[in-house]
């Protein structure tokens, strides 16, 4: 009788085993990917942060500024323009909002204040 309860249990714990090792493996794959997203979105908006302080102290080029701008996630892009606005004096302000008045950030934002 001892080698029935054998063979009964280790086919029943596989059965539990595997799905449940498969499903620990998708999740643990997916919050990598999401921690990987994230920090890859943070670099960006540091990055962005960095082009437009170098904007605003005349060392990055508006073209280099507004072509970052154009590239950058809607997110990121307000994550570092929110960032960088609280620090600066109003003549900073509008030299920057002058480099990115056509960024499409921008106008995506006037078009969803228009709708409202």
């Amino acid at each position: 009788m001892p080698a029935l309860t054998a063979t009964f249990w280790i086919p029943l714990a596989l059965v539990f085993a595997v799905p449940l090792a498969a499903v620990v493996l998708v999740s643990m794959l997916v919050r990598a990917s999401r921690r990987s997203h994230r920090c890859r979105a943070r670099a960006r908006a540091g990055e962005l942060f960095r082009l437009l302080s170098g904007s605003v102290s005349g060392q990055v080029a508006e073209r280099e500024l507004r072509r970052a701008a154009a590239s950058a996630q809607h997110d990121s892009f307000w994550d570092a323009l929110e960032a960088i606005a609280a620090t600066l004096r109003t003549r900073e302000r509008r030299e920057l909002a002058g480099a990115l008045k056509r960024s499409g950030h921008l106008a995506h934002e006037r078009r969803v204040l228009a709708s409202k």
